[in-house]
């Protein structure tokens, strides 16, 4: 069995998923250890926003966002929003664009084992969503790689290779023909593969009705 989760670092829905995704990641955890039939667990980062959708945040865009962040957020009981996420958005000079941190994401996913990869590109939307951090600038970047254990000169040089923008190409081509296959338009997806290669999607906002279906409760 394999659990694949589709995410963009710049998602506020995905941002709502990600506490019960990161607990469906240790609940898979858990049951691999103590298991000789393992679920193997992919996450897959999706580039939503791309070159074509660079904009600056203001008028309609920015305030349906504060409502998602402040009406319907607190709701769903998942990732929060800060204020000064808002202010971020507000200040005009974020690009709501997800190039760069869909390829940091991929570096870290080919230079270091998966644990490693799936915490950084959490903690990489948990500082965009509850600091506020603009998490396309490479100084944040470069940092948070040496955290996880790769040398910010060595990261820095694999963002900007070929065979790294390749892999992120792929990546979400992989990602959009596993969508298609389930009708599903957007992210965050949460879709099961069997030893058949049949494919079934999963809610990621509800936690306990996924653990139910993996039998991991």
């Amino acid at each position: 069995m394999k659990v694949i989760y589709i995410y963009d670092t710049l998602c506020g829905w995905c941002n709502m998923a990600r506490p019960k995704i990161i607990a469906l990641r240790n609940k898979i955890n858990e049951y691999n250890d103590g298991s000789s039939e393992k679920i193997h667990f992919e996450a897959i980062h999706y580039n939503m926003f791309e070159k074509h959708d660079i904009s600056q945040l203001n008028g309609d865009f920015l305030e349906m966002v504060k409502r998602v962040a402040f009406e319907v957020a607190p709701k769903m009981q998942g990732g929060k929003f800060s204020q000064e996420y808002i202010n971020l958005l507000s200040s005009g000079k974020f690009i709501h664009n997800s190039d760069r941190s869909s390829l940091a994401c991929t570096v870290m996913r080919e230079k270091l084992n998966f644990d490693d990869y799936f915490d950084f590109s959490m903690e990489l939307q948990a500082m965009l969503f509850e600091q506020g951090i603009a998490i396309d600038d490479m100084n944040v970047l470069e940092a948070l790689s040496e955290k996880y254990g790769l040398d910010a000169e060595v990261f820095a040089e694999a963002l900007v290779s070929e065979e790294i923008m390749k892999i992120k190409n792929y990546n979400k081509s992989a990602a959009t023909a596993f969508m298609n296959q389930q009708g599903i338009n957007g992210v965050p997806a949460l879709i099961t593969e069997n030893s058949g290669g049949e494919l079934s999607s999963l809610n990621p906002h509800n936690l306990g009705k996924t653990l139910q279906i993996l039998n991991l409760v």
